[in-house]
């Protein structure tokens, strides 16, 4: 894990800041398997008490996704959640802008996605016009990146 570690952070400072995703049929969990993002985290509007990402679109009019990174990057980048309806089908994505510290300013690293989340409107939207419940997925795309950089998140929308 610790030269794993190594590894990548050697590619963030000398690629030009930009990390490489993990490879194609790479690992789908989150910690510990290669990917530079956590899964998204997805909230609704009342806090869940079950590990359940079970979604009534009748109580909630939009779902928070809140990105994570495992690892600190420098300098500009941007996040795209990439969200998928229960057919598989892209519905929407979503670019979070991320602003860490650049490389020569000195300043110790910090989570650039601390704070940075996005909304998925749910009420009124396509979502309910068109009834489109079931398990949706949300996955992380780092820049302009072909490959996920962490893993997919389930969550369910139901009437």
């Amino acid at each position: 894990m610790g030269v794993l570690a190594l590894v990548l952070t050697a590619s963030l400072t000398v690629a030009a800041d930009v990390p490489q995703a993990a490879p194609a049929g790479g690992a789908t969990s989150g910690e510990g398997s290669g990917f530079l993002c956590g899964a998204v985290r997805v909230f609704g509007p009342r806090p869940s008490r079950s590990q359940r990402l079970v979604f009534s679109s009748r109580t909630t009019p939009e779902l928070q996704l809140r990105p994570r990174l495992l690892l600190e990057l420098r300098g500009r980048h941007v996040l795209r959640l990439r969200v998928l309806t229960p057919q598989g089908v892209p519905y929407q994505e979503i670019q979070v802008p991320l602003d860490a510290p650049a490389l020569d300013t000195g300043a110790e690293p910090r989570s650039a996605a601390r704070g940075a989340g996005a909304r998925l409107p749910v009420a009124g939207t396509p979502i309910t016009q068109r009834s489109l419940f079931g398990a949706w997925s949300v996955q992380p795309f780092l820049d302009d990146q072909p490959t996920p950089c962490g893993p997919a998140t389930s969550f369910t929308i139901t009437e």
